[in-house]
């Protein structure tokens, strides 16, 4: 499911504008990610169908209706980017992000930080 997630958001992510509302407008002309995308889908494909590979991987092979329903959840996700493009941007104005620098003792207590030192 995730998989299909990330290969409609990559639909979703070639069309960034506001005013880009149609995701598919230009879709076929670029062969280059399609070919990507095509790729994508068969690896996945072959990851959960073929016996082999899905035992390797501890999958077992998705029925049609299972297919539709991935599909279906993977497609909610350029539905989720029109919905957000019609928010208009005027909205969030007034947001700021402040980007001071951390001191040494933030940066020190920063999660960031106690990542790192965990691994070492």
């Amino acid at each position: 499911m995730y998989v299909m997630l990330q290969i409609f958001n990559e639909v979703n992510a070639k069309k960034l504008l506001p005013q880009e509302i149609n995701v598919f407008a230009g879709l076929f002309n670029n062969a280059f990610f399609l070919i990507i995308l095509g790729i994508s889908i068969a690896f996945q494909t072959a990851f959960v169908q073929i016996k082999g590979v899905a035992a390797i991987m501890k999958m077992k092979p998705l029925t049609w209706t299972e297919y539709g329903i991935t599909m279906a959840i993977g497609f909610s996700c350029i539905l989720f980017g029109f919905v957000i493009k019609l928010i208009p941007l005027r909205w969030f104005g007034n947001l700021q992000i402040k980007e001071d620098p951390l001191t040494d003792e933030q940066e020190a207590n920063s999660l960031v930080s106690k990542l790192r030192k965990s691994h070492r």
